[in-house]
Formats: structure tokens, C-alpha cells, sequence
């Protein structure tokens, strides 16, 4: 089906997530003078006219898609959630959060008190990292939904981490530890797993969900070591967003899987409900690390960022190839075959 005829008479969820960005691209300014970053990338960079560029995101938290409307939501936990990701979208383009608009959808019966209390869970995650909450809008709607826009800065002349960026015999890192957020969220929804809520590893599997941790600090750090590089984050899942740089850059990588960091109480929840978690550590999304591709050797790169104050951990997980694919290897650097299970938003 070309792309024609799929405007013509294709559904949303026949095109898919990406065919859908495809169909809107035509539409969308991707360059211009003052535009030097459009779509494609974690942000959108424009040039203002005293030379420095200013980084532009948005997000959205949907009922039903990223949370269920109950008697025991946390709005405050939700309001600082929904800052959060976008947060972490300028971390990935190495900048620092300065300004967000919420544009608020809400059924009529949404409880006053829920959306003070969300409001503030949003106001108090902007000033955690130097923001503010500067306006936006507010309209009914049967479901609720949190949109955020951001705005952040960074000085001109430090480099842009576009995920074009990749070069083959770069290493590949990412940051802190992944999996956890898909493991909490099943212990959120799976019924079957009610028994494991009350382990010792349950609250910080659940709490890696709800709260995420956006990596300002050591984007920020990145762009100071001055290094052309690739940077995205992990908002849908370590192999999709791999793939997202693969296609950017038409570069391939060779990932060393027992490379990839879990936490013990993921490794703890996958011993006692027989899951593996590799599984967790390729397909969990929300997880808001970073993911780069840097020509630095891991020791150096740990001493520069350690030099630059920030001590948040980064772990080599493989190699940026010439070939334009991606490949898993064991433990024996044996290839593995993957079936991706990325929760995909219009089922393809």
C-alpha cells in the first residue's frame, strides 16, 4: 500500500505508530535557518537570535493508555510524572529544563481536589529541575489527559546530540539500570502477582514506575565533554529506541546482552515469578534512561563524568557497526534472535 493511497483509505491502525509520523512529515517543518532541529529527534532545536538554541518537547499522559483513573491514583505522583518525561526528552538533547505549558482534558466529574493535586505534583517536579509552570490550557474531556510542552537551553556552541549522530566504533552506554518500570507496572495490573507486592523488592519496582528519574545531570555532562555523539531516551523500550537511532543514522550495533544493566530486585522479581529478565531489560518502556553512542572508552568516560560531578552510573553495553542493523549477542557473543515486544501504541 503506497503512502497515497493509505492517507486515502487506511485506518490509523493500519499504518501504525510510524507510518502514521510518516504521513504527518510532509506537514511538519524539519529545517529551516532558525529551525536547524525538527521533527525526528527527542526535541526540536531552534536558533534564537542571540546565537544560543533553545530545545522544544512535548508529551502527553493519556487515561487508560499510561493510567488508570482510580480511587487509589497518586495525582501528585501522576502531576510529577507527566513533568518528568518531558524532562527527561531535554536531558536527551543534552539541554536543561526552563518553561512547560499544560494543556489539561478532564471529564467534569474529575474531583477538584485530584487536579490541585496534580497540579502540584507537576509545579513541584518543574522546580525540582530549575523550571516553571508558565500557563496552558484546560478543556473537557471524557477521558483524562495530560499534555505538557517544554522548553529548555543550552549554550550554542556545545554539541547537539542528534540520533543521526552515530559512527561505526562508537560505544554504545546507557545509563542506571533497566526493566524495572515494566516489572512495576505488572505488579500494578497483573492479578496473578498479587502475592509479590508485599516482597522487599516490590515498592522499588513499582516506585521505578510512578517516578521516574529524568538524567538531566549527565546529559548535561555529555555535552560538555564536547564529543560529537548520539543521544536518546528510553521511553519505549532499550531494543525500540535502538532501532529508532539504527534508522536516524543508518548505523548498525552489535549489543552484548549480559552488558545490559538490571537490579538485583528486578533479578529477585524475575527468580520468583520464572521470567527472565532479559526480557524486561530489552522491551520495558517508561524508563526515561539515556542511551548513547560516544567514540570514548567506558573507563574514560566514567572518569570525565566523575570529573564533571556527576556520579550517575553509565555501563558499555556494545558497538555502533557499519552494517544498518541491530544484533544481540549471549554471553559467548553468540547472535541471539529477538522477537520485539515494545508495547506498540496502534498495535504495529
Amino acid at each position: 500500500m503506497t503512502l497515497q493511497n493509505s492517507a486515502n483509505h487506511a485506518t490509523v491502525a493500519d499504518l501504525g505508530e510510524r507510518g502514521l509520523l510518516a504521513l504527518i512529515a510532509p506537514h511538519v517543518l524539519s529545517h529551516r535557518g532558525d529551525v536547524p532541529v525538527g521533527m525526528g529527534d527527542d526535541g526540536a532545536v531552534v536558533r534564537r537570535d542571540d546565537g544560543s538554541v533553545e530545545i522544544l518537547t512535548t508529551d502527553m499522559l493519556v487515561e487508560g493508555t499510561h493510567f488508570l483513573r482510580t480511587a487509589a491514583t497518586d495525582w501528585a505522583a501522576l502531576g510529577r510524572k507527566a513533568i518528568a518525561v518531558n524532562v527527561s526528552d531535554i536531558a536527551a538533547m543534552g539541554a536543561v529544563p526552563k518553561y512547560a505549558l499544560v494543556s489539561l482534558g478532564t471529564p467534569a466529574c474529575m474531583p477538584a481536589a485530584a487536579i490541585a493535586a496534580l497540579y502540584k505534583g507537576m509545579a513541584a517536579e518543574a522546580a525540582r529541575w530549575g523550571a516553571a509552570l508558565i500557563g496552558g490550557d484546560t478543556v473537557f474531556c471524557p477521558h483524562l489527559i495530560v499534555s505538557v510542552t517544554m522548553t529548555g537551553a543550552k549554550p550554542d556552541q556545545q554539541p547537539i546530540p542528534l540520533r543521526s549522530n552515530c559512527a561505526a566504533g562508537q560505544n554504545v552506554f546507557v545509563s542506571g539500570h533497566l526493566g524495572a518500570s515494566r516489572a512495576g507496572l505488572d505488579l500494578i495490573m497483573d492479578g496473578n502477582l498479587k502475592s509479590h507486592i508485599h516482597h522487599p523488592y516490590a515498592a522499588d519496582l513499582i516506585r521505578r514506575h510512578l517516578r521516574p528519574e529524568p538524567r538531566v545531570e549527565l546529559g548535561a555532562a555529555l555535552v560538555r565533554i564536547g564529543r560529537p555523539f548520539a543521544m536518546i531516551d528510553i521511553s519505549d523500550s532499550l531494543c525500540n529506541e535502538l532501532r529508532l537511532l539504527d534508522e536516524a543514522s543508518r548505523r548498525g550495533f552489535r549489543i552484548e546482552t549480559d552488558k545490559i544493566p538490571v537490579s538485583c530486585g528486578l533479578k529477585a522479581f524475575c527468580a520468583d515469578t520464572s521470567r527472565r529478565a532479559l526480557d524486561y531489560a530489552l522491551f520495558s518502556g517508561e524508563e526515561y534512561e539515556l542511551l548513547f553512542a560516544m567514540d570514548i572508552d567506558e573507563q574514560r568516560l566514567k572518569e570525565r563524568l566523575h570529573n564533571e560531578g556527576v556520579e550517575t552510573p553509565v555501563a558499555r553495553i556494545g558497538v555502533v557497526t557499519d552494517a544498518p542493523e541491530v544484533v544481540f549477542l549471549d554471553v559467548k557473543g553468540k547472535e541471539i534472535m529477538i522477537s520485539d515486544m515494545t508495547f506498540l501504541h496502534f498495535g504495529r
